[in-house]
């Protein structure tokens, strides 16, 4: 079912429609509709006990516009970022998924593998890094993948064409921090976006290669993936890592070589081996 579709639907409807749903992907238990905060249903993936949201397929404009570039220019002239690695602006279209809310955390990588998180910092709250490998691996466990890029984006921008999923501006340090903080378990009312997903600026892995933009005749470094997001991993911040909490930006998961490009253009995560993931499962309809 499309995304539009479904939201005209009334409850009883979209109720009608989850549990459809449910009977035909077994592994997932339907806990409610979206509310008030996010306009998504839920579930629970029986086997990790991830809670996830139901995606509809839907099509949407990936890539910075030229509306969004303005506003990142009024924050800081010039952009401390690779606009062209984010252009042509065009239409993606995701089929229906479902995505786990927030990244992995050490409760969640125990819970699946009866293993100890090692790195965990936060008393469990911060995510669980893991290189591209490693991921891949993990979430085969549970069945899962990591998702694409423009899967990534869509869910990011739940509906929203601004800078930001929170809008064009950036909001003051402690409004800041219900966005970017990494310290999951902390007591801070962490803010959702619209389809319901929170932790979202983690540096998480994608499963395509990183490319240097969005054009057919785009240069591609084989073995170099796609991390998405990545303010909060550089939290708090000492520059202008704030454009890695915009929803459009991107980088390589490490160093690269690209004509034309060089790391300078991108976040000094890319210089990380580990990145922080996100289940993706494929719905059948």
């Amino acid at each position: 079912m499309d995304l539009l579709l479904y939201l005209e639907l009334n409850q009883e409807k979209q109720k009608e429609y989850c549990l459809e749903i449910e009977e035909k992907n077994s592994d997932f238990k339907f806990i409610k509709l979206g509310d008030g905060i996010d306009i998504l249903p839920t579930f629970c993936h029986k086997i990790s006990n991830l809670q996830v949201k139901l995606i509809p397929s839907n099509e949407f404009k990936m890539g910075l516009s030229k509306r969004e570039e303005e506003k990142a220019l009024a924050i800081k002239n010039p952009l401390p970022v690779c606009v062209s690695s984010m252009r042509p602006v065009h239409n993606a279209k995701v089929e229906s998924i479902f995505a786990s809310i927030y990244p992995i955390l050490p409760s969640d990588f125990h819970y699946i593998t009866n293993e100890v998180y090692e790195d965990a910092e936060f008393e469990s709250g911060n995510p669980v890094r893991l290189s591209y490998d490693e991921a891949v691996e993990f979430l085969s466990t549970i069945g899962a993948r990591l998702p694409h890029e423009e899967e990534w984006e869509c869910f990011c921008r739940g509906l929203s064409k601004e800078l930001f999923y929170f809008g064009d501006y950036l909001p003051g340090r402690q409004e800041l921090e219900q966005y970017v903080s990494e310290e999951f378990t902390k007591d801070i009312n962490f803010k959702r976006n619209k389809f319901g997903f929170f932790g979202l600026f983690t540096g998480e892995w994608c499963c395509d290669l990183f490319r240097s933009d969005y054009s057919k005749e785009a240069s591609v470094d084989e073995g170099v993936y796609v991390v998405r997001g990545g303010g909060s991993a550089l939290w708090p911040w000492q520059g202008d890592d704030w454009v890695w909490c915009m929803s459009a930006s991107r980088s390589p998961a490490r160093s690269f070589s690209i004509d034309g490009m060089n790391d300078d253009s991108f976040p000094p995560l890319s210089y990380l081996e580990r990145h922080t993931l996100r289940a993706i499962w494929t719905i059948v309809e």
